[in-house]
């Protein structure tokens, strides 16, 4: 039987909220679709968005049941999942660096005047972060991360979705 569990709740309507912010006012307000030709710039994006919003939500829903009380054959209450200071403290550090990339993507991007030079500075450093923080440490696994990952967005975006990217 599968167990609810509260954090899962909790971190699913965290998520569609992010999700729904990110599509109705982040995008708009950071991407210009003025001009745009094919596909606008904010397809993926929104795309990306709503997908966060549809997961996130789907999370909740599957464990809205862990609010209710559990009463079992034998008397015991099931075990749930905690939300802790350590797992609060880690979304924060990667909310933070997801801050720290954005605001380095635009700064850099609007220094140089060269383009995508922000998405080349400001995301293979965030993505080693990420990888650190969720403890993958093995050179191969960063070269990937760092270079290859951000490589296939970008060639994604221009070649495939012929999107130039923000």
């Amino acid at each position: 039987m599968e167990m609810k569990s509260r954090t899962d709740a909790v971190l699913g309507v965290v998520i569609a909220t992010a999700g729904i912010t990110l599509f109705f006012w982040v995008i708009p307000f950071e991407i210009n679709d003025a001009g745009a030709y094919g596909l606008p710039p904010s397809f993926v994006p929104k795309l990306l968005a709503g997908l966060m919003f549809l997961l996130g939500s789907l999370m909740a829903a599957r464990n809205c049941r862990a609010f209710l009380p559990v009463s079992r054959r034998d008397g015991q209450s099931r075990e749930r999942a905690a939300l802790t200071w350590s797992n609060m403290g880690h979304l924060c550090i990667v909310v933070g660096t997801c801050a720290a990339m954005l605001w380095t993507m635009g700064e850099v991007g609007g220094l140089s005047q060269v383009p995508y030079a922000g998405f080349w500075v400001a995301v293979p450093p965030a993505v080693v972060v990420f990888t650190l923080i969720h403890g993958q440490v093995r050179l191969r696994t960063l070269f990937i991360n760092a270079v290859a990952t951000p490589a296939s967005i970008y060639a994604m975006s221009w070649f495939v979705f012929h999107i130039p990217m923000p």
